[in-house]
């Protein structure tokens, strides 16, 4: 949703990597649509809003749902053990000051891992 202050977007994304995952290291074993590290579930919030001038305030929000990892070493088996990470918040906010001297130049900061 694009207006005169901004923009504000939601989005999610989904996927199952059954069948199709042809590097066998990604793999989860015993979960063929799972892949190493990524959460098959993302929620995503952000915007941009226009404070005065070319002056910007840009925060996101990213929701990242359980993940299947390597978390820990197993000695009785003696390699690493498939562990589960909990669902993670990620929080950002940057500001950004578009045309800064010259038309196309931008300078911006911003600070990520707010929570």
């Amino acid at each position: 949703m694009r207006k005169d202050w901004g923009y504000a977007a939601l989005n999610y994304s989904y996927y199952n990597a059954e069948g199709i995952n042809e590097v066998a290291y990604y793999g989860v074993p015993g979960n063929e649509s799972l892949l190493l590290g990524t959460s098959p579930q993302k929620l995503a919030l952000n915007g941009s809003f226009r404070l005065v001038g070319g002056l910007s305030l840009n925060p996101s929000l990213v929701y990242l749902g359980e993940r299947k990892a390597y978390t820990h070493y197993d000695e009785n088996l003696d390699e690493m053990a498939l562990g589960l990470q909990d669902p993670v918040v990620l929080a950002k906010l940057f500001l950004n000051y578009r045309d800064v001297l010259t038309e196309g130049v931008n300078l911006g900061v911003g600070v990520y891992n707010l929570l």
